[in-house]
């Protein structure tokens, strides 16, 4: 078989075309080295000691099988392995006198072994371990085949573990009831050791759960052989029996079961069930069969743990059933029970073996060698297609290459590790003037460049050939006829296996007009900051200087409503006709007033634009502070600060729990002071005006809601309200200026957040403020 590995793989190392196979196929068989290396250093491990001890005698079908099946797993596992194999024969004979001998033998055997584990087999073998444990050097004990199990008889055997007989009693009866309808009794078989005894008690227990049933015990501690099949060639037509161990009568004669149970299968008028394997093949009909090779395998399984480092006592003993249904062909043909009846997944024995089904192995030997040349002559073939197709490919590929440099609108070019170039396209030719033959293999990149920038290529040269690339680095050529142009360059580099530098190919964009662009925009940006300053200050002057007029204006207005007054007294005493006194009085107490009114009017009017004109101001010109903020306490002091206001717009203020962000302190505070005094301004008369904040974190921002149940705004006006002195409704006196939307907006803008509205008339009105979230 080696040989036949070791020929593959010489066949496909010649296929191996390229490197990256070779490299590969190297691989490939360092480890198969590697592989044969590892088996050969676990055979040199240290040799275990394993005794398996049956409770019966070689020969007997259901310790062989238990004995095979350990055999195969510890041998498969364990390669340095010494196995005892000990057969107590107490299906023979049980006596103390017996057990004594056996013990004297064992000493005399085991007493210089250093024993690593012990598997014992069946309830014998189990209860001399544990009263003889020191003859088995103290090792872990796994033990299988457990009829009569009770969970304080390990208490304090630390070293024991295990699985339990777990008879599936019950399954097995209702399939046979399914199978052979009419069933109304069950003879149970059982003989007179200690695994029928138990047995017995197994099935009197499951009897209770069939209260339509009746259960006779055709027991070997009342039975000989002979009486037991003549009882059984009496058997009434609506019965079934089901052995569950006949191996020792009543007169202590042992019964083998391959001629016990065919005796029993021949003299029966009804169908044999049974509970365990060892009576299939022969006269049972199955059931759901506790099988002695699986309990032998889970035995060597548990004790492979326990080498393995895992204690005994905390694997615990396994009482879960894992039998499979199993039936006998012949007995099936023999009571006409079709097969399709049994349960999904059952195993059956002796029925007729295919020619596919006898020579599987053979047949599937051949195919898989069959597949496996075929898939190599495939290899082989795909190997050689795929180089041909890589050849044409890197054929196109370079021809595609050679059209893009040589007719790409940005520069490329290509220079070997002395930085002389070596190719180069049109483009970067017509962009610096030089021609072909006046560059290539004449220049070096830094001979391009303006001299104030060849030490920094000298530092992008080192990265460009130690980490293989570099991008967007900026330079100044110097065209042929002196002026300057700006590119960007972008380049990789290419080595060979040994890591040497072979090439570097880099491509160019002029940007100098770009560069002019960037220029022409930061003197534009400076003259706009510079005007925007200028605007500023006319406004606060504007704001400032014309407020004394107006103090002016309103002081003088009082003092004509006094003369007024005054005026009013001394026509009070003075005679006039009754026309002239008329009008006076209508003079004084009428028209005067009025005007003295609208002009006060006009006056406040015209000192709340002033004062929103210099808060605008003062938000352009305010020196920005930003620092995390806990809104939960910016939001209470402005709910404290307008507390009047709301009490007496008799309004409801609900805040549910903010999120932090970043920004000024007192630029949120007005923020949220005039939406909240929006949406005073805009209640609505015909119910109880609600104010919810709330707030929530998206991604990297925190945003806030301002919401009020108020008169809402129309959608023709929401696009408009935060620009200046925009109102919804200029002859409405009760509102604002126009301008608390536009200073929220402003300061918004300065703290890189921003705001929305969601709006119905009617319905109320939704401000979302988004602002940075600030870090925990």
């Amino acid at each position: 078989m080696i040989r036949r590995c070791l020929s593959i793989l010489l066949v496909v190392r010649q296929g191996c075309r390229t490197a990256r196979q070779a490299v590969c196929m190297r691989s490939v068989i360092v480890f198969t080295i590697l592989l044969f290396a590892t088996v050969s250093e676990s055979q040199a491990e240290q040799t275990r000691h394993i005794l398996i001890l049956n409770s019966y005698h070689r020969g007997f079908q259901w310790t062989d099988d238990q004995t095979s099946a350990i055999e195969d797993v510890l041998t498969g596992s364990i390669d340095n392995l010494e196995l005892y194999v000990e057969y107590m024969d107490t299906k023979h004979i049980y006596t103390p006198e017996y057990l004594g001998h056996v013990l004297d033998v064992f000493h005399l055997k085991y007493d210089k072994i250093k024993l690593d584990a012990v598997v014992a087999t069946d309830d014998n073998a189990l209860r001399f371990a544990m009263k003889h444990h020191e003859v088995f050097s103290n090792a872990p004990v796994s033990f299988c085949g457990i009829n009569d199990y009770y969970p304080a008889m390990l208490e304090g055997k630390d070293a024991f573990t295990g699985l339990i007989e777990v008879l599936d009693i019950k399954a097995t009866i209702d399939l046979a009831i399914k199978l052979h309808e009419g069933i109304q009794t069950v003879y149970v078989i059982t003989d007179n050791t200690p695994t029928g005894i138990g047995q017995q008690r197994d099935v009197q227990a499951v009897s209770k759960q069939c209260k339509d049933m009746e259960f006779q015990y055709l027991s070997g501690q009342n039975y000989s052989h002979p009486e037991l099949l003549e009882k059984l060639k009496t058997l009434p037509e609506n019965s079934m029996v089901l052995l569950a161990v006949w191996l020792r009568d009543k007169t202590n004669t042992y019964i083998p079961v391959d001629e016990g149970s065919p005796a029993i299968s021949s003299a029966s008028t009804v169908p044999v069930y049974g509970i365990t394997t060892m009576y299939l093949d022969h006269g049972i009909v199955g059931g759901k069969l506790l099988s002695s090779q699986a309990q032998g395998t889970k035995a060597a399984e548990l004790i492979l743990r326990v080498l393995a480092g895992q204690k005994p006592a905390d694997i615990g003993v396994i009482t879960e059933s894992v039998n499979p249904y199993m039936f006998d062909f012949t007995q099936l043909q023999r009571w006409n029970i079709d097969k399709t009846r049994l349960p999904a997944d059952s195993i059956i024995v002796n029925e007729p073996e295919s020619f596919y089904y006898r020579y599987r192995k053979i047949i599937w030997i051949v195919i898989t060698i069959v597949i496996l040349e075929s898939i190599l002559i495939i290899a082989l073939f795909i190997t050689i297609a795929s180089r041909k197709r890589a050849e044409e490919a890197l054929q196109e590929s370079e021809g595609r290459f050679r059209d893009f440099f040589e007719n790409a609108p940005i520069g490329f070019h290509i220079f070997g590790a002395d930085q002389i170039i070596t190719a180069v396209n049109d483009s970067e030719l017509e962009m610096t003037g030089y021609s072909r033959d006046e560059i290539v293999g004449k220049k070096t990149w830094a001979d391009l460049i303006v001299p104030d920038q060849k030490k920094l290529f000298e530092k992008h040269w080192h990265e460009i050939t130690t980490k293989g690339k570099a991008s967007n680095l900026e330079y100044k050529l110097v065209h042929k006829q002196g002026h300057h142009i700006d590119v960007i360059l972008n380049a990789s580099s290419r080595f060979d296996a040994s890591g040497q530098l072979i090439s570097t190919r880099g491509s160019i964009l002029n940007i100098t007009k770009r560069k002019q662009a960037e220029a022409e925009r930061e003197q534009l940006l400076k003259n706009l900051s510079s005007k925007n300053k200028e605007l500023q200050s006319v406004v606060y002057v504007a704001s400032h200087d014309l407020r004394s007029p107006l103090v002016n204006i309103e002081g003088f207005g009082g003092e004509l409503i006094k003369s007024c007054q005054q005026l009013e007294e001394l026509m009070r005493d003075a005679v006039f006709d009754e026309t002239k006194a008329k009008e006076a009085s209508t003079l004084i107490n009428e028209y005067i007033p009025e005007s003295i009114k609208f002009i006060k009017a006009g006056t406040a009017k015209m000192s709340s634009l002033l004062t929103g004109l210099l808060q605008v101001s003062r938000v352009g010109s305010k020196e920005v502070v930003v620092v995390p903020l806990d809104m939960n306490r910016m939001i209470n002091n402005v709910r404290h600060s307008m507390e009047f206001q709301i009490n007496e717009a008799g309004a409801e203020l609900f805040v549910e729990d903010m999120p932090n962000c970043l920004g000024d302190g007192d630029m949120i505070n007005q923020v949220f002071a005039n939406l909240i005094g929006n949406a005073l301004k805009y209640l609505d008369p015909e119910r109880k005006s609600k104010i919810h904040i709330s707030g929530r974190i998206e991604y990297s921002n925190s945003i806030y809601c301002v919401e009020d149940n108020g008169i809402g705004i129309d959608p023709a006006h929401q696009d408009k309200i935060f620009e200046l002195f925009h109102r919804l409704n200029p002859a409405d006196t009760a509102g604002g200026e126009g301008l608390g939307l536009t200073i929220v907006t402003r300061i918004l803008d300065r703290l890189n957040g921003s705001i929305t509205i969601e709006s119905q008339p009617g319905k109320g009105s939704k401000f979302f403020i988004s602002l940075p979230t600030a870090k925990p």
